[in-house]
């Protein structure tokens, strides 16, 4: 004799997407990665109009207005100058550091020119003058390539 029983309940799954589990944890990524990539976004800005200023920008008479050797962080030296440029009648000041050797050959009042993107005076200046270098605008697209490119392994996994 066979009894017939009832099916038995059909086993209930959530359908994917639902819930609030995995909602909450994807939102929480997306806002944890928006920071991230609106600073990539500024890192290949600012990389672009480096390049821009130093192939197209112009160079501009400044000079020195202090000199400062300052103890560093980790006990070293660190060579300062600060020099002021002069775009439209409007003075800019600025600031780089050099070595010892340049730092001792370097006086208040010495030319100390620096290139400028002349609309944007105060947006990556490029000081040109004793122991100044374009690493700056060399090393910026390496560091926004390595960020972005770390970043874009987070966004594909998100």
């Amino acid at each position: 004799m066979t009894v017939d029983l009832p099916e038995p309940p059909r086993r209930l799954r959530r359908r994917p997407g639902r819930g609030c589990g995995p909602l909450v944890g994807l939102w929480f990524v997306r806002l944890f990665i928006l920071p991230h990539t609106l600073i990539g976004i500024a890192l290949a800005g600012a990389a672009a109009f480096g390049l821009f200023v130093w192939l197209f920008g112009a160079d501009i008479p400044g000079r020195i207005t202090s000199l400062d050797d300052a103890r560093g962080r980790k006990g070293g030296n660190r060579y300062q100058v600060d020099y002021a440029y002069s775009v439209a009648g409007i003075q800019y000041p600025g600031t780089t550091y050099v070595s010892a050797n340049v730092y001792a050959g370097l006086r208040v009042g010495d030319a100390y020119p620096v290139r400028v993107f002349r609309p944007l005076p105060t947006w990556m200046p490029q000081p040109r003058g004793p122991g100044s270098s374009a690493s700056t605008v060399f090393a910026l697209p390496s560091v926004s390539r390595f960020w972005n490119g770390i970043l874009s392994v987070f966004l594909w996994m998100a």
